[in-house]
């Protein structure tokens, strides 16, 4: 039994090739028709709708770049653009890329450098308030 979406890939397909090639009508304005809101073009003869089939190919095209390429744009923007953004950033930043865990092991640095630092704080101020309660348990014996 033939998968039924590959029975309509197989028609969009066979659409879009018939109609090449597509002839586009681009708007960025609405217009009234028949008490409608639609994008398209207002000229002397009537109007030409960009979603309207009969008068332009935009909405093949735009099937044809939206479900039938849109796998690809996915992949192709992680895979090329989100990862060149990401080795630039970490290399700005001080990691490197070509160990995956420098990242882990730099972060990890980071945390425990802190962490010691505010234990450090803490335990100075622990022993200033000791020597304090010590100075002053001396001053009341003598």
């Amino acid at each position: 039994m033939a998968d039924p979406e590959d029975e309509d890939m197989a028609d969009l397909q066979r659409s879009i090739s018939e109609a090449i090639p597509l002839s586009v009508i681009s708007s960025g304005e609405t217009v009234h028709l028949n008490g409608k809101l639609v994008r398209g073009r207002e000229y002397s003869w009537g109007v030409a709708e960009v979603e309207n089939e009969a008068h332009c190919d935009f909405v093949k095209l735009r099937n044809l770049l939206i479900r039938t390429n849109m796998h690809d744009l996915v992949v192709k923007t992680n895979d090329v653009y989100y990862e060149s953004f990401r080795s630039k950033t970490l290399s700005t930043r001080g990691f490197s890329d070509k160990d995956p865990h420098s990242i882990t092991k730099k972060m990890l640095a980071d945390k425990m450098k802190n962490d010691e630092d505010a234990l450090r704080k803490s335990f100075l101020e622990q022993v200033k308030l000791e020597e304090n309660r010590f100075k002053q348990w001396e001053q009341r014996v003598y």
